[in-house]
């Protein structure tokens, strides 16, 4: 009995390492796609390294100049999602720029900082104390600054005023958030060159996303002052490849943004459930005209929000302001090639079929009303470094 314990044990055992080596061989080879793409999405010419998945204990990523090697943490691949990983590839990357295209030998100086530039590694990720739980919206990916945290306080308040039954109420509420935005950004136009961009990534966990997710991404750009782009990310637990969003643009824009497609997204499933009752054979096709009027009803309402007379009277302030919605979509546009230098446009269908389900979105997306406050949950968490 005793042997057939331990026979059971040791086969246990094994089969245990055996999954675990079939798991770091799968994550090794993302990791050298991975590193492929990089490369080309860059313009960037290097010999490809060794890249391994290792046990890191204190580092999430290195690179050893000697060995050509790149290490990545096993540990920020089993806990983190992949676009962090692709974060730390990145930023390892960029020292084995430094040591084989500049040929310097340096650590985080100022080669080291031109050669982020160069893989689009943002500024809060090119240091070597890196602390992987503070890199989420909940935080704005990176540390708010007071102003911004204000900012977001005051439009936690106006978003509570939109619960109200009354429509001027709730209908004015929504238009001083817009004045409060493109406000704070007026007052703080000479500081828009230091402000970072941050690039919040949704995964969806979708093979193929439905039509409605491209007109959110349309209404997100054409409203609110980011840019959004459709990619794909690896899921490192499932060991596949599915559909993500990516919302760029200031932090304070990108932050709202994602609330109103998370927001947008429930109301249109929540509307559905409601409205789908009413036809005894509903299709998809009836589905997606349904949410194509939902969508299209709500832009009406913020475009009517825009054309409504703004409490500034002096012309000169105006233009003033004009000019920098101008220059902040400028700014997001440059932010995008920044991050995506080989981006390719495409197009999708907005044909319907169904009219009567249109309508009747449209009816229902002309009262959405933004209902809940954004909030920053507290995160915590020991810092790791790279080398």
């Amino acid at each position: 009995m005793t042997d057939n314990f331990f026979n059971q044990s040791r086969t246990q055992h094994s089969e245990f390492f055996d999954i675990a080596a079939k798991l770091k061989a799968a994550w090794t080879q993302a990791l050298y796609r991975e590193y492929e793409q990089i490369c080309y999405h860059y313009h960037i010419k290097l010999g490809a390294p060794l890249i391994t998945v290792e046990d890191l204990s204190s580092k999430w990523g290195s690179w050893d100049p000697h060995k050509r090697q790149i290490s990545i943490s096993s540990e920020l691949i089993k806990n983190h999602t992949w676009d962090k990983v692709i974060m730390i590839l990145k930023h390892e990357m960029a020292h084995q720029i430094v040591d084989e295209h500049f040929k310097v030998r340096e650590h985080h100086g100022p080669w080291f900082k031109k050669a982020a530039q160069m893989l689009g590694i943002d500024s809060f990720a090119r240091i070597s104390d890196l602390d992987l739980s503070s890199y989420s919206l909940e935080k704005i990916e990176q540390a708010l600054s007071d102003e911004d945290m204000r900012l977001l306080r005051r439009v936690e308040k106006l978003l509570s005023l939109a619960n109200s039954a009354n429509e001027h109420e709730a209908l004015l509420a929504m238009k001083k958030v817009r004045e409060l935005y493109q406000n704070y950004d007026f007052d703080y136009f000479g500081l828009l060159a230091e402000k970072n961009h941050i690039c919040k990534t949704i995964i969806t966990g979708k093979k193929r996303l439905p039509r409605h997710y491209s007109l959110l991404a349309v209404l997100l750009n054409e409203h609110f002052q980011v840019r959004v782009i459709f990619s794909h990310l690896y899921d490192a637990k499932k060991l596949d490849t599915f559909q993500t969003l990516q919302i760029l643009g200031a932090s304070h824009h990108v932050s709202i943004a994602d609330y109103v497609f998370s927001f947008l997204l429930s109301r249109l499933e929540s509307e559905w459930r409601q409205h789908g009752l009413n036809y005894q054979q509903s299709s998809r096709r009836t589905q997606a005209d349904f949410y194509f009027g939902i969508i299209q009803g709500f832009k009406q309402k913020l475009a009517s929000l825009d054309q409504t007379p703004s409490a500034d009277k002096d012309s000169k302030v105006l233009s003033q302001k004009n000019a920098l919605m101008i220059q902040i979509d400028h700014d997001a546009d440059q932010y995008v090639k920044f991050k995506f230098p080989r981006l390719r446009k495409t197009t999708f269908s907005t044909s319907t079929t169904d009219q009567t389900a249109v309508q009747e979105g449209m009816r229902r997306g002309r009262s959405i009303n933004l209902s809940k406050a954004i909030s920053q949950s507290d995160l915590s968490g020991s810092p790791k470094y790279l080398s």
